[in-house]
C-alpha cells in the first residue's frame, strides 16, 4: 500500500462477511502505523442491498468511533453503500473531501481536493485520450 502524501483512506468491507470486517480492522491498524497522522479515515460497509448481513451497522459505527485522528481528534466516519445499486457511493467521497484539511500543515505544500468538474474542460472529455492509472 502506498501512503506517502495521502490525505484520506476509504476502508471498505462487505457487510455480509465477518472476515471482510475483520480484514478492514487490520487495514485500519496498518494505516494508523504507517500513514501520515493527519489522515482522514472513512469506514464503508458495502453491499447494504443484500439481506444476509453478518456485520450490523451499529457494530461498524462503534468500530469507526474508536478510530481517532491524533492530529485533529476527529473520529473516522462510517457509511453504508451499495456499489451495485449506487447507494451513497458519491456521498462517501463528498464526505471525505469535506474532512480533508483545506490548509496544509506548516512547511508542507497545500493540496486541493475538488469534486466539481472544470467548466473549461470539453464535455465528455473531448477527443483527448487519457492513460489509465
Amino acid at each position: 500500500m502506498y501512503y506517502r502524501g495521502a490525505q484520506a483512506a476509504i476502508v471498505v468491507f462487505n457487510v455480509t462477511s465477518q472476515s471482510s470486517f475483520d480484514g478492514a480492522k487490520t487495514w485500519v491498524k496498518e494505516l494508523q502505523r504507517k500513514a501520515p497522522p493527519e489522515l482522514v479515515i472513512a469506514v464503508v460497509g458495502n453491499k447494504c442491498d443484500l439481506p444476509d448481513r453478518k456485520v450490523s451497522a451499529e457494530e461498524a459505527k462503534d468500530f469507526a468511533s474508536t478510530i481517532k485522528n491524533p492530529v485533529t481528534g476527529e473520529e473516522a466516519f462510517y457509511m453504508e453503500t451499495s456499489a451495485k445499486t449506487n447507494v451513497l457511493v458519491t456521498e462517501v467521497f463528498e464526505e471525505v473531501a469535506k474532512r480533508v484539511p483545506k490548509k496544509a500543515p506548516e512547511g508542507k505544500p497545500a493540496n486541493v481536493v475538488s469534486l466539481t468538474p472544470d467548466p473549461a474542460a470539453p464535455a465528455g472529455g473531448g477527443d483527448q485520450k487519457k492513460a489509465c492509472c
